[in-house]
């Protein structure tokens, strides 16, 4: 059932975090752990509020929604959502943020195509190669918006970019609705996915942000998610790979409930 992803534990996940293995690479990371002092939960979006689901249910919801190809990941294979890449940019953050979008577009029936999580990284840091977390990118989302990669090569931080052309086609794709999930919780993050909601995941262990798409039984009471990196499709199969729960669990988290893709009219207006 995982067609040859690669499972990391608490053993083999330690390599993720090996700053050798990925400055070789010219991967990478950028995520600062959320101040909940500073940002309440809650203050980026809505909260969550549906009910968890007992674990008890989870295996069976599962194989169900594997058996109808019917998980986030399932619609966004089959809708050909691209896997992005950051190279060595320090904007994970919002490229898993993006991603997450992408993904709940195609869910929608609205394929966007391929968007430039930079287009929004660099007007929400200046134009700064620095970290963040994934409210900074929701709040620089609603703000600016993500053009596609036409009018805004992928990693790529360069202000010629930033036309009036590029700012239309970013208005496009900036009505998202968010809500977050409580911190440390992997019973809410499984309740997500379960429910058909791809899910952003700071993890303050690897420093990296990046999002769900699947729960996955690994055992008797054991699971794991399949996560989408932003590393590009060379990474693992194909940008994706499993967490355990304890590597699953999120510093901060967030879900996309709802997209909606404004016509050029009202997006100019």
């Amino acid at each position: 059932l995982l067609h040859g992803l690669r499972v990391f534990d608490e053993r083999t996940a330690t390599g993720l975090v090996d700053p050798a293995m990925q400055g070789q690479n010219n991967l990478g990371t950028g995520y600062r752990q959320r101040d909940f002092d500073a940002a309440p939960f809650g203050s980026y979006s809505a909260p969550f509020e549906l009910d968890l689901i007992p674990r008890a249910e989870w295996a069976e919801r599962a194989e169900a929604l594997d058996a109808a190809k019917a998980t986030p990941e399932h619609l966004a294979r089959f809708a050909k959502v691209p896997i992005l890449n950051q190279k060595s940019l320090p904007y994970c953050w919002c490229y898993g943020t993006v991603g997450a979008m992408a993904t709940a577009y195609a869910q929608a029936g609205l394929p966007v195509g391929y968007l430039s999580a930079t287009s929004a990284a660099a007007k929400i840091k200046n134009y700064v190669k620095v970290g963040g977390w994934a409210g900074e990118a929701i709040e620089g989302i609603k703000r600016f918006g993500v053009s596609n990669v036409e009018y805004w090569p992928e990693a790529i931080l360069d202000r010629k970019f930033d036309t009036a052309e590029q700012r239309e086609n970013a208005a496009l794709h900036k009505a998202v609705e968010f809500e977050e999930l409580p911190s440390q919780s992997f019973d809410a993050v499984a309740t997500a996915l379960l429910l058909g909601f791809p899910v952003t995941l700071g993890l303050a262990w690897w420093g990296h942000l990046v999002y769900a798409t699947r729960l996955v039984v690994l055992g008797r009471n054991s699971f794991g998610v399949v996560i989408r990196n932003s590393w590009g499709p060379d990474w693992e199969t194909n940008g994706t790979a499993v967490l355990v729960e304890s590597r699953a669990t999120p510093h901060e988290a967030f879900t996309i409930r709802s997209v909606s893709k404004y016509s050029t009219q009202r997006a100019a207006a």
